[in-house]
Protein backbone atom coordinates (compact mmCIF):
# COMPACT_ATOMS: atom_id res chain seq x y z
CA UNK A 1 0.00 0.00 0.00
CA UNK A 2 1.25 3.83 -0.55
CA UNK A 3 2.10 5.30 2.10
CA UNK A 4 0.18 9.15 1.59
CA UNK A 5 0.28 11.82 4.25
CA UNK A 6 -1.41 15.60 4.05
CA UNK A 7 0.24 18.55 5.33
CA UNK A 8 -1.10 20.75 7.47
CA UNK A 9 -1.31 23.56 10.51
CA UNK A 10 -0.38 22.21 14.02
CA UNK A 11 -3.90 22.71 16.25
CA UNK A 12 -6.13 20.92 18.47
CA UNK A 13 -6.89 17.34 16.73
CA UNK A 14 -9.29 15.23 16.52
CA UNK A 15 -10.05 12.08 17.87
CA UNK A 16 -10.51 9.46 14.66
CA UNK A 17 -12.09 6.76 16.96
CA UNK A 18 -15.42 6.10 15.43
CA UNK A 19 -14.46 3.19 13.07
CA UNK A 20 -17.62 1.59 10.78
CA UNK A 21 -16.84 -1.67 9.08
CA UNK A 22 -18.69 -2.13 5.39
CA UNK A 23 -19.68 -5.14 3.93
CA UNK A 24 -17.52 -5.50 1.15
CA UNK A 25 -20.28 -4.35 -1.82
CA UNK A 26 -19.82 -3.04 -5.34
CA UNK A 27 -19.95 0.80 -4.43
CA UNK A 28 -18.70 2.09 -7.73
CA UNK A 29 -16.93 1.08 -10.89
CA UNK A 30 -13.83 3.15 -12.70
CA UNK A 31 -12.16 2.80 -15.93
CA UNK A 32 -8.32 3.79 -15.77
CA UNK A 33 -7.19 6.05 -18.37
CA UNK A 34 -4.25 5.64 -21.26
CA UNK A 35 -5.52 1.87 -21.47
CA UNK A 36 -4.35 1.13 -25.03
CA UNK A 37 -6.02 -1.99 -26.55
CA UNK A 38 -1.87 -3.64 -26.58
CA UNK A 39 -1.96 -3.52 -23.18
CA UNK A 40 -3.14 -6.72 -20.90
CA UNK A 41 -6.39 -5.79 -18.76
CA UNK A 42 -10.16 -4.25 -19.40
CA UNK A 43 -8.37 -1.31 -17.37
CA UNK A 44 -12.32 -1.53 -15.17
CA UNK A 45 -11.87 -1.52 -11.66
CA UNK A 46 -14.50 -2.26 -8.72
CA UNK A 47 -14.36 0.28 -5.83
CA UNK A 48 -15.15 -1.42 -2.38
CA UNK A 49 -15.73 1.09 0.34
CA UNK A 50 -14.37 -0.90 3.33
CA UNK A 51 -14.38 1.22 6.27
CA UNK A 52 -15.44 4.46 7.27
CA UNK A 53 -13.40 6.65 10.27
CA UNK A 54 -15.47 9.44 11.60
CA UNK A 55 -14.86 11.85 14.70
CA UNK A 56 -17.50 13.18 17.16
CA UNK A 57 -15.09 16.48 17.28
CA UNK A 58 -14.88 19.31 14.16
CA UNK A 59 -11.75 18.81 12.26
CA UNK A 60 -10.44 21.81 11.74
CA UNK A 61 -7.80 21.16 9.27
CA UNK A 62 -6.61 18.06 7.25
CA UNK A 63 -5.27 15.20 9.53
CA UNK A 64 -1.72 13.47 8.89
CA UNK A 65 -2.61 10.32 6.92
CA UNK A 66 -0.26 7.19 6.84
CA UNK A 67 -1.08 3.53 6.13
CA UNK A 68 0.60 0.09 5.25
CA UNK A 69 -0.04 -3.59 5.37
CA UNK A 70 1.19 -6.86 5.72
CA UNK A 71 0.33 -10.56 5.05
CA UNK A 72 -2.22 -10.99 8.17
CA UNK A 73 -2.57 -6.83 8.76
CA UNK A 74 -3.51 -3.92 7.66
CA UNK A 75 -3.05 -0.44 9.46
CA UNK A 76 -4.37 3.33 9.40
CA UNK A 77 -2.95 6.60 11.35
CA UNK A 78 -4.70 9.17 11.64
CA UNK A 79 -2.38 12.07 13.59
CA UNK A 80 -2.77 10.78 16.90
CA UNK A 81 -5.06 8.04 16.24
CA UNK A 82 -3.58 4.25 15.41
CA UNK A 83 -6.46 1.42 14.22
CA UNK A 84 -4.88 -2.05 13.47
CA UNK A 85 -7.28 -4.26 10.84
CA UNK A 86 -6.78 -7.45 9.98
CA UNK A 87 -5.42 -7.94 6.30
CA UNK A 88 -9.11 -7.74 4.87
CA UNK A 89 -10.11 -4.93 6.80
CA UNK A 90 -12.98 -6.96 7.99
CA UNK A 91 -11.83 -6.98 12.24
CA UNK A 92 -10.08 -4.08 14.28
CA UNK A 93 -7.24 -5.76 16.11
CA UNK A 94 -6.37 -2.68 18.53
CA UNK A 95 -7.47 1.23 17.96
CA UNK A 96 -5.26 3.05 20.47
CA UNK A 97 -4.83 7.32 21.22
CA UNK A 98 -1.70 8.59 21.96
CA UNK A 99 -0.76 12.18 23.38
CA UNK A 100 0.78 13.46 20.28
CA UNK A 101 0.72 12.22 16.29
CA UNK A 102 2.51 9.29 15.34
CA UNK A 103 5.17 10.03 12.96
CA UNK A 104 6.10 6.35 12.12
CA UNK A 105 5.00 2.66 12.93
CA UNK A 106 5.30 -0.74 11.80
CA UNK A 107 4.17 -4.13 12.28
CA UNK A 108 6.62 -7.45 13.26
CA UNK A 109 6.62 -10.80 13.93
CA UNK A 110 3.40 -11.41 11.91
CA UNK A 111 1.42 -8.80 13.32
CA UNK A 112 2.23 -9.75 17.29
CA UNK A 113 4.44 -6.87 17.95
CA UNK A 114 3.39 -3.29 17.02
CA UNK A 115 6.05 -0.26 17.20
CA UNK A 116 4.62 2.80 17.62
CA UNK A 117 6.94 6.32 17.02
CA UNK A 118 5.10 9.79 18.53
CA UNK A 119 6.12 13.28 18.01
CA UNK A 120 7.10 13.74 21.72
CA UNK A 121 9.98 11.63 21.46
CA UNK A 122 8.25 8.84 22.60
CA UNK A 123 8.63 5.20 21.67
CA UNK A 124 6.64 2.37 21.92
CA UNK A 125 6.55 -1.41 22.36
CA UNK A 126 3.01 -2.96 22.01
CA UNK A 127 2.00 -6.84 21.97
CA UNK A 128 -1.61 -6.85 20.04
CA UNK A 129 -3.06 -9.44 21.69
CA UNK A 130 -2.90 -8.25 24.73
CA UNK A 131 -3.12 -4.93 23.61
CA UNK A 132 -0.68 -4.03 26.10
CA UNK A 133 2.46 -1.41 26.14
CA UNK A 134 5.28 -3.26 27.13
CA UNK A 135 8.15 -0.46 26.70
CA UNK A 136 8.04 3.33 26.63
CA UNK A 137 11.48 4.90 25.83
CA UNK A 138 11.95 8.76 25.39
CA UNK A 139 14.91 8.32 22.46
CA UNK A 140 14.36 11.59 21.66
CA UNK A 141 14.21 14.56 24.99
CA UNK A 142 14.16 17.80 22.78
CA UNK A 143 11.45 17.18 20.27
CA UNK A 144 11.11 19.95 17.32
CA UNK A 145 9.04 22.37 17.68
CA UNK A 146 6.14 22.72 15.40
CA UNK A 147 4.31 20.56 12.62
CA UNK A 148 7.75 19.33 12.14
CA UNK A 149 8.16 14.84 12.58
CA UNK A 150 10.59 13.71 15.40
CA UNK A 151 11.22 10.80 13.80
CA UNK A 152 11.72 10.52 9.73
CA UNK A 153 11.48 6.77 9.32
CA UNK A 154 11.32 3.67 11.04
CA UNK A 155 12.80 -0.27 9.71
CA UNK A 156 12.67 -3.05 11.45
CA UNK A 157 14.17 -5.84 9.88
CA UNK A 158 14.44 -9.65 11.54
CA UNK A 159 18.11 -10.43 12.34
CA UNK A 160 18.97 -12.91 9.26
CA UNK A 161 21.50 -14.53 11.68
CA UNK A 162 19.24 -14.93 14.37
CA UNK A 163 15.64 -15.73 13.88
CA UNK A 164 12.69 -14.12 16.41
CA UNK A 165 15.48 -11.12 17.09
CA UNK A 166 15.04 -7.55 15.25
CA UNK A 167 16.96 -4.81 14.39
CA UNK A 168 15.14 -1.28 14.58
CA UNK A 169 16.46 1.68 12.71
CA UNK A 170 14.76 4.94 13.85
CA UNK A 171 16.29 7.66 11.52
CA UNK A 172 15.86 11.31 13.38
CA UNK A 173 17.03 14.89 11.44
CA UNK A 174 20.41 14.59 12.74
CA UNK A 175 21.16 10.86 13.27
CA UNK A 176 19.68 7.35 13.61
CA UNK A 177 18.93 5.26 16.68
CA UNK A 178 20.08 1.67 16.35
CA UNK A 179 18.20 -1.00 18.58
CA UNK A 180 20.02 -4.30 19.02
CA UNK A 181 19.09 -7.61 20.68
CA UNK A 182 15.10 -7.17 20.35
CA UNK A 183 14.38 -10.53 21.18
CA UNK A 184 10.48 -10.44 20.44
CA UNK A 185 9.81 -14.37 19.74
CA UNK A 186 11.23 -15.03 23.04
CA UNK A 187 9.30 -11.91 24.50
CA UNK A 188 6.21 -13.45 23.18
CA UNK A 189 6.94 -16.98 24.71
CA UNK A 190 7.53 -15.12 27.86
CA UNK A 191 4.16 -13.23 27.71
CA UNK A 192 2.42 -16.74 27.17
CA UNK A 193 4.43 -18.35 30.10
CA UNK A 194 3.56 -14.81 32.37
CA UNK A 195 7.05 -15.48 33.40
CA UNK A 196 7.74 -11.73 34.45
CA UNK A 197 11.46 -12.37 35.12
CA UNK A 198 12.05 -13.29 31.89
CA UNK A 199 10.57 -10.37 30.35
CA UNK A 200 12.25 -8.03 32.42
CA UNK A 201 15.49 -9.87 31.71
CA UNK A 202 15.10 -9.45 27.70
CA UNK A 203 13.98 -6.09 28.16
CA UNK A 204 17.38 -5.20 30.39
CA UNK A 205 19.56 -6.70 27.25
CA UNK A 206 17.69 -4.43 24.51
CA UNK A 207 20.63 -2.08 23.18
CA UNK A 208 20.31 1.51 21.95
CA UNK A 209 22.82 3.15 20.13
CA UNK A 210 22.99 6.77 18.19
CA UNK A 211 25.18 7.44 15.39
CA UNK A 212 24.91 11.01 13.98
CA UNK A 213 24.81 11.99 10.64
CA UNK A 214 25.76 16.15 11.23
CA UNK A 215 28.89 15.91 9.52
CA UNK A 216 26.97 14.03 6.02
CA UNK A 217 23.86 15.23 5.96
CA UNK A 218 23.98 19.62 6.95
CA UNK A 219 20.27 19.51 6.01
CA UNK A 220 19.22 16.63 7.96
CA UNK A 221 18.03 13.13 6.97
CA UNK A 222 14.70 12.51 5.06
CA UNK A 223 14.49 8.99 4.34
CA UNK A 224 16.41 5.31 4.93
CA UNK A 225 16.52 1.48 3.71
CA UNK A 226 17.93 -1.54 5.11
CA UNK A 227 19.45 -4.19 3.24
CA UNK A 228 21.65 -7.67 4.13
CA UNK A 229 24.57 -8.70 2.24
CA UNK A 230 24.87 -12.33 3.73
CA UNK A 231 24.60 -11.67 7.60
CA UNK A 232 25.87 -8.25 6.70
CA UNK A 233 23.68 -5.34 7.69
CA UNK A 234 23.81 -2.40 5.45
CA UNK A 235 21.99 0.71 5.88
CA UNK A 236 20.90 4.02 3.45
CA UNK A 237 20.23 7.34 4.24
CA UNK A 238 19.47 9.87 1.64
CA UNK A 239 19.40 13.33 2.78
CA UNK A 240 19.95 17.16 0.93
CA UNK A 241 22.69 19.17 0.45
CA UNK A 242 26.31 18.26 -0.38
CA UNK A 243 25.61 14.22 0.32
CA UNK A 244 22.32 13.13 -1.07
CA UNK A 245 23.38 9.65 -0.17
CA UNK A 246 25.03 7.97 2.97
CA UNK A 247 26.24 3.83 2.80
CA UNK A 248 26.35 2.68 6.58
CA UNK A 249 27.11 -0.61 7.80
CA UNK A 250 28.51 -2.79 10.75
CA UNK A 251 31.70 -2.39 12.06
CA UNK A 252 32.46 -6.15 13.56
CA UNK A 253 35.20 -4.78 15.54
CA UNK A 254 33.20 -2.10 17.22
CA UNK A 255 29.64 -3.34 16.69
CA UNK A 256 27.99 -0.23 15.45
CA UNK A 257 26.90 1.20 12.23
CA UNK A 258 29.49 3.10 10.73
CA UNK A 259 30.19 5.29 7.65
CA UNK A 260 31.00 3.43 4.56
CA UNK A 261 30.59 5.68 1.44
CA UNK A 262 28.77 8.87 0.27
CA UNK A 263 26.88 9.98 -2.65
CA UNK A 264 27.28 14.11 -3.64
CA UNK A 265 24.66 15.67 -5.05
CA UNK A 266 25.85 15.81 -8.78
CA UNK A 267 23.07 13.89 -10.61
CA UNK A 268 20.36 14.52 -7.52
CA UNK A 269 19.39 17.43 -5.36
CA UNK A 270 18.47 15.67 -2.15
CA UNK A 271 16.01 12.11 -1.80
CA UNK A 272 12.63 11.85 -0.55
CA UNK A 273 12.62 7.80 -0.95
CA UNK A 274 14.51 4.65 -1.49
CA UNK A 275 13.92 0.73 -2.06
CA UNK A 276 15.88 -1.95 -2.71
CA UNK A 277 15.19 -4.49 -4.70
CA UNK A 278 18.73 -7.31 -4.88
CA UNK A 279 21.35 -4.84 -6.56
CA UNK A 280 19.37 -2.54 -7.06
CA UNK A 281 18.45 0.98 -5.46
CA UNK A 282 15.34 3.08 -6.46
CA UNK A 283 15.62 6.47 -5.45
CA UNK A 284 13.16 8.98 -5.49
CA UNK A 285 14.57 12.51 -5.20
CA UNK A 286 13.23 16.03 -4.01
CA UNK A 287 12.45 17.22 -7.90
CA UNK A 288 9.80 13.84 -8.13
CA UNK A 289 11.75 12.22 -10.67
CA UNK A 290 12.67 8.63 -10.27
CA UNK A 291 16.13 7.07 -11.11
CA UNK A 292 17.82 3.84 -10.86
CA UNK A 293 21.23 2.94 -9.10
CA UNK A 294 23.44 -0.02 -8.66
CA UNK A 295 23.34 -1.05 -5.15
CA UNK A 296 27.08 -1.91 -4.61
CA UNK A 297 28.91 1.03 -6.30
CA UNK A 298 25.90 3.46 -5.87
CA UNK A 299 26.39 4.25 -9.52
CA UNK A 300 22.95 5.32 -11.18
CA UNK A 301 22.24 3.27 -14.15
CA UNK A 302 18.82 4.96 -15.75
CA UNK A 303 16.52 7.84 -15.05
CA UNK A 304 12.91 8.91 -15.83
CA UNK A 305 13.03 12.59 -15.89
CA UNK A 306 9.55 12.83 -18.08
CA UNK A 307 7.86 10.80 -15.21
CA UNK A 308 7.01 13.26 -12.41
CA UNK A 309 6.59 10.69 -9.53
CA UNK A 310 4.99 11.79 -6.23
CA UNK A 311 5.14 8.35 -4.63
CA UNK A 312 5.91 5.09 -5.36
CA UNK A 313 5.63 1.53 -4.31
CA UNK A 314 7.26 -1.95 -5.50
CA UNK A 315 4.84 -4.95 -6.10
CA UNK A 316 4.60 -8.55 -7.24
CA UNK A 317 1.67 -10.27 -8.63
CA UNK A 318 1.50 -12.39 -5.12
CA UNK A 319 2.01 -9.56 -2.52
CA UNK A 320 3.69 -6.91 -1.46
CA UNK A 321 7.24 -5.56 -1.72
CA UNK A 322 8.74 -7.67 1.04
CA UNK A 323 7.88 -10.58 -2.21
CA UNK A 324 9.22 -8.32 -4.81
CA UNK A 325 13.26 -10.11 -4.66
CA UNK A 326 11.29 -13.96 -4.15
CA UNK A 327 9.42 -12.85 -7.58
CA UNK A 328 11.15 -11.01 -9.69
CA UNK A 329 9.47 -11.83 -12.82
CA UNK A 330 6.02 -10.46 -11.97
CA UNK A 331 7.39 -7.24 -10.04
CA UNK A 332 5.68 -3.89 -11.14
CA UNK A 333 6.01 -0.55 -9.65
CA UNK A 334 2.96 1.63 -8.09
CA UNK A 335 2.87 4.98 -8.85
CA UNK A 336 1.50 8.59 -7.77
CA UNK A 337 1.90 10.71 -10.57
CA UNK A 338 0.96 14.42 -10.74
CA UNK A 339 -0.36 16.31 -14.15
CA UNK A 340 1.49 19.29 -14.32
CA UNK A 341 0.34 22.13 -12.02
CA UNK A 342 -3.04 20.65 -11.53
CA UNK A 343 -4.32 18.92 -8.09
CA UNK A 344 -4.89 15.84 -10.02
CA UNK A 345 -2.67 12.71 -9.06
CA UNK A 346 -2.68 9.76 -11.28
CA UNK A 347 -2.23 5.62 -9.96
CA UNK A 348 -0.64 3.82 -12.61
CA UNK A 349 0.67 0.44 -12.17
CA UNK A 350 4.28 -0.25 -14.88
CA UNK A 351 5.76 -3.37 -15.60
CA UNK A 352 9.42 -3.27 -14.44
CA UNK A 353 11.80 -2.68 -16.06
CA UNK A 354 10.46 -1.33 -19.09
CA UNK A 355 8.14 1.14 -16.94
CA UNK A 356 5.17 0.43 -19.27
CA UNK A 357 1.72 0.99 -18.22
CA UNK A 358 0.19 -2.20 -17.23
CA UNK A 359 -3.15 -2.88 -15.61
CA UNK A 360 -3.79 -6.15 -14.19
CA UNK A 361 -5.34 -8.31 -11.43
CA UNK A 362 -4.26 -6.68 -7.94
CA UNK A 363 -5.66 -5.48 -5.50
CA UNK A 364 -4.93 -1.83 -4.54
CA UNK A 365 -6.06 -0.45 -1.08
CA UNK A 366 -6.01 3.25 -0.54
CA UNK A 367 -7.05 5.68 2.59
CA UNK A 368 -8.91 8.83 1.31
CA UNK A 369 -10.32 11.54 3.23
CA UNK A 370 -13.30 12.78 2.55
CA UNK A 371 -15.05 16.26 2.62
CA UNK A 372 -18.56 17.05 4.38
CA UNK A 373 -19.67 18.91 0.72
CA UNK A 374 -17.44 17.63 -1.91
CA UNK A 375 -18.36 20.26 -4.18
CA UNK A 376 -17.57 23.32 -1.70
CA UNK A 377 -14.75 25.36 -3.44
CA UNK A 378 -13.57 26.82 0.10
CA UNK A 379 -11.06 23.95 0.97
CA UNK A 380 -12.78 22.68 3.96
CA UNK A 381 -11.02 20.11 5.89
CA UNK A 382 -12.02 16.40 5.54
CA UNK A 383 -15.26 15.11 7.82
CA UNK A 384 -14.32 11.26 6.87
CA UNK A 385 -12.16 8.75 6.41
CA UNK A 386 -12.82 5.70 4.14
CA UNK A 387 -10.63 2.93 3.17
CA UNK A 388 -11.50 1.65 -0.99
CA UNK A 389 -10.62 -1.23 -2.58
CA UNK A 390 -9.73 -1.35 -6.30
CA UNK A 391 -10.14 -4.45 -7.87
CA UNK A 392 -9.64 -5.09 -11.93
CA UNK A 393 -12.97 -6.46 -12.68
CA UNK A 394 -13.81 -8.28 -15.49
CA UNK A 395 -16.42 -6.45 -17.85
CA UNK A 396 -18.42 -9.28 -18.45
CA UNK A 397 -19.24 -9.46 -14.48
CA UNK A 398 -19.57 -5.74 -14.17
CA UNK A 399 -22.49 -6.36 -17.26
CA UNK A 400 -24.02 -8.91 -15.27
CA UNK A 401 -24.02 -7.05 -11.92
CA UNK A 402 -25.89 -3.93 -13.73
CA UNK A 403 -28.59 -6.00 -15.07
CA UNK A 404 -29.14 -7.86 -12.08
CA UNK A 405 -29.87 -4.46 -10.52
CA UNK A 406 -32.34 -3.95 -13.69
CA UNK A 407 -29.81 -1.19 -14.35
CA UNK A 408 -31.03 -1.10 -17.60
CA UNK A 409 -29.49 2.41 -19.19
CA UNK A 410 -25.87 2.01 -17.34
CA UNK A 411 -25.68 -1.52 -18.83
CA UNK A 412 -26.41 -0.33 -22.23
CA UNK A 413 -23.67 2.36 -22.35
CA UNK A 414 -21.28 -0.19 -20.46
CA UNK A 415 -21.65 -3.04 -23.18
CA UNK A 416 -21.12 -0.37 -25.77
CA UNK A 417 -18.55 0.73 -24.37
CA UNK A 418 -16.60 -2.72 -23.82
CA UNK A 419 -18.29 -4.30 -27.01
CA UNK A 420 -20.11 -6.63 -25.41
CA UNK A 421 -23.12 -8.71 -26.42
CA UNK A 422 -25.66 -5.22 -26.47
CA UNK A 423 -28.44 -7.94 -27.55
CA UNK A 424 -28.09 -9.68 -24.15
CA UNK A 425 -29.57 -6.29 -22.69
CA UNK A 426 -31.88 -6.22 -24.52
CA UNK A 427 -32.88 -9.67 -24.22
CA UNK A 428 -33.01 -9.39 -20.13
CA UNK A 429 -35.11 -5.82 -20.20
CA UNK A 430 -37.62 -7.53 -22.56
CA UNK A 431 -37.65 -10.19 -19.63
CA UNK A 432 -38.14 -7.85 -17.49
CA UNK A 433 -40.74 -6.05 -18.72
CA UNK A 434 -42.20 -9.69 -19.82
CA UNK A 435 -42.87 -10.03 -15.57
CA UNK A 436 -44.24 -6.70 -15.47
CA UNK A 437 -46.53 -7.34 -18.35
CA UNK A 438 -47.60 -10.71 -16.38
CA UNK A 439 -48.38 -8.64 -12.70
CA UNK A 440 -50.15 -5.97 -14.75
CA UNK A 441 -52.39 -8.40 -16.39
CA UNK A 442 -53.67 -9.80 -13.17
CA UNK A 443 -53.81 -6.63 -11.59
CA UNK A 444 -55.92 -2.94 -11.72
CA UNK A 445 -52.98 -0.61 -13.59
CA UNK A 446 -54.02 2.14 -15.70
CA UNK A 447 -54.10 2.35 -19.36
CA UNK A 448 -50.72 4.53 -19.04
CA UNK A 449 -48.52 2.00 -17.76
CA UNK A 450 -50.30 -0.91 -19.96
CA UNK A 451 -48.79 1.53 -23.10
CA UNK A 452 -45.65 2.33 -21.52
CA UNK A 453 -44.80 -1.36 -21.12
CA UNK A 454 -45.92 -2.17 -24.47
CA UNK A 455 -43.88 0.06 -25.98
CA UNK A 456 -40.66 -0.61 -24.19
CA UNK A 457 -41.22 -4.34 -25.37
CA UNK A 458 -41.89 -2.96 -29.08
CA UNK A 459 -38.53 -1.20 -29.00
CA UNK A 460 -35.93 -3.66 -27.51
CA UNK A 461 -37.99 -6.09 -29.62
CA UNK A 462 -37.01 -4.15 -32.35
CA UNK A 463 -33.49 -3.84 -31.62
CA UNK A 464 -33.45 -8.07 -31.21
CA UNK A 465 -31.56 -9.87 -34.46
CA UNK A 466 -32.75 -13.12 -32.86
CA UNK A 467 -35.74 -14.00 -34.75
CA UNK A 468 -36.36 -16.63 -32.58
CA UNK A 469 -36.43 -15.58 -29.76
CA UNK A 470 -38.62 -12.57 -31.03
CA UNK A 471 -41.61 -14.74 -32.42
CA UNK A 472 -41.34 -16.88 -29.02
CA UNK A 473 -41.67 -13.62 -26.77
CA UNK A 474 -44.23 -12.26 -28.92
CA UNK A 475 -46.38 -15.47 -28.79
CA UNK A 476 -45.78 -15.72 -25.03
CA UNK A 477 -46.07 -12.15 -24.10
CA UNK A 478 -49.62 -11.28 -22.40
CA UNK A 479 -50.35 -8.49 -24.63
CA UNK A 480 -53.18 -6.10 -23.11
CA UNK A 481 -55.03 -5.32 -25.74
CA UNK A 482 -56.70 -7.16 -28.95
CA UNK A 483 -54.96 -4.65 -31.36
CA UNK A 484 -51.44 -5.38 -29.88
CA UNK A 485 -51.49 -8.86 -29.86
CA UNK A 486 -52.87 -9.05 -33.28
CA UNK A 487 -50.26 -6.42 -34.36
CA UNK A 488 -47.64 -8.59 -32.80
CA UNK A 489 -48.00 -11.91 -34.13
CA UNK A 490 -48.38 -10.45 -37.39
CA UNK A 491 -45.06 -9.05 -37.08
CA UNK A 492 -43.34 -11.98 -35.84
CA UNK A 493 -45.60 -14.49 -38.74
CA UNK A 494 -43.16 -12.02 -41.19
CA UNK A 495 -39.93 -12.86 -39.49
CA UNK A 496 -40.14 -16.93 -39.42
CA UNK A 497 -42.36 -18.16 -42.45
CA UNK A 498 -41.91 -21.60 -41.01
CA UNK A 499 -43.50 -20.08 -37.80
CA UNK A 500 -46.59 -19.36 -39.63
CA UNK A 501 -48.25 -22.35 -38.48
CA UNK A 502 -48.40 -21.76 -34.79
CA UNK A 503 -48.03 -18.13 -35.18
CA UNK A 504 -52.08 -18.78 -37.06
CA UNK A 505 -53.34 -20.52 -34.36
CA UNK A 506 -52.48 -18.03 -31.98
CA UNK A 507 -54.31 -15.73 -34.26
CA UNK A 508 -57.25 -18.42 -34.60
CA UNK A 509 -57.84 -18.38 -30.67
CA UNK A 510 -57.58 -14.81 -30.46
CA UNK A 511 -60.06 -14.32 -32.88
CA UNK A 512 -62.24 -16.85 -31.44
CA UNK A 513 -62.05 -15.20 -27.99
CA UNK A 514 -62.66 -11.96 -29.01
CA UNK A 515 -65.95 -12.97 -30.81
CA UNK A 516 -67.17 -15.15 -27.95
CA UNK A 517 -66.41 -12.14 -25.28
CA UNK A 518 -66.32 -9.13 -27.06
CA UNK A 519 -66.56 -6.08 -26.01
CA UNK A 520 -65.63 -7.67 -22.43
CA UNK A 521 -61.82 -7.41 -21.43
CA UNK A 522 -59.62 -8.68 -23.19
CA UNK A 523 -56.88 -11.02 -21.02
CA UNK A 524 -54.37 -12.64 -23.21
CA UNK A 525 -53.94 -15.34 -20.55
CA UNK A 526 -57.10 -16.68 -20.85
CA UNK A 527 -56.41 -17.77 -24.50
CA UNK A 528 -54.77 -21.14 -23.20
Amino acid sequence: MLRLSLSRSPTEMAMWSDVELLTNEDTNTVRLGSVSREESGSGLYQVDTLVKISTANEVQTDPHLCSSSGSNWSIVVADRTVILFDQSYQTILLLLHFETDVDAIDVCLDGQFLVVCERNGNLHLIYVPHKRILLTRALVEKPPSGDKKTYRYLIIEEDKASLGTYHVFLLVKDGFFHITNLALAKIETAIGKMDGGALKELQSLIKIDFCSTMDYHDEGCSTAVMFNLGHEIHLMIGGDKENVVTHWMMDPHQAKMCLAHSVNNALISGVRKMVVVENLLYILDTEDTLSLWDLHFLVMIHCWPDLTIHDFELTTECGSASMVAQDKGSMKMITLTKQDNSQINSLQIRSLPSMTTKINMDTIYLVEGICENPESSRGEPVSSLVVRCFTEALPENRLSRLLHKHMFEEAEKFAIAFELDLELVYKVKLDFVLEQLASASVGSYGQDVWSELVEEAKTNLMKITDEQYVVEYCLKAPWPTFETAEKMLNHAATLLPYSCLQIQEALARLATFCSVHWPREFQWHRLD
